[in-house]
C-alpha cells in the first residue's frame, strides 16, 4: 500500500495523529509504549504535536518511497536517515520532542504506512537509539 490514494492518504494520517494524541493522554509524564519509553514534557500542546505528527508523516512517507527498497535487511538504513529529519523538524517547534517520542512517531508513520511490519519497525529504532545512547 505504498500508492496510497487520497481518502486512504488521509485516513493513514488521521490515525497517526490518533495514535500520537492517545500517548499524550495515556502517558502523564513516563510510560512504556511498544517497548519504548517515553518522556513528554509538562508543556506540549496537543494541537501542536498533531501538526507536527501530520507533518512529518507527509515527509517520512516521501522519504522512505525514495529510500526504501522493501527489503528488511535496509530497514535500519532507512530509519537513521528518517531520524534526523524529525529531529530537525522537532527543532522547529516551540517544545521539545524527545528522541523516544520521535521514535516513536517514526515507527508508527512507517507501520501505519505497511513499509514495514511495526515490531520489525520498534526492534530497528530501538537498536538505533540504543547504539546512540551508548556512543553518547
Amino acid at each position: 500500500m505504498r500508492s496510497i490514494g487520497g481518502l486512504a492518504t488521509g485516513v493513514a494520517l488521521a490515525g497517526v495523529a490518533v495514535l500520537v494524541l492517545g500517548l499524550v493522554f495515556a502517558a502523564g509524564l513516563k510510560t512504556r509504549v511498544g517497548g519504548i519509553k517515553l518522556k513528554l514534557a509538562g508543556n506540549i500542546s496537543i494541537r501542536d504535536l498533531s501538526s507536527f505528527s501530520l507533518a512529518f508523516s507527509q515527509r517520512a512517507v516521501d522519504y522512505m518511497k525514495s529510500n526504501y527498497s522493501g527489503d528488511p535487511s535496509q530497514l535500519e538504513g532507512a530509519l537513521r536517515g528518517l531520524l534526523p529529519i524529525a529531529r530537525e523538524m522537532a527543532r522547529q517547534q516551540p517544545y521539545p520532542i524527545e528522541d523516544d517520542l520521535l521514535g516513536t512517531i517514526i515507527v508508527t508513520t512507517v507501520a501505519v504506512h505497511r513499509f514495514a511490519p511495526r515490531d520489525q519497525v520498534e526492534s530497528a529504532m530501538e537498536s538505533i537509539l540504543r547504539a546512540e545512547r551508548q556512543s553518547a
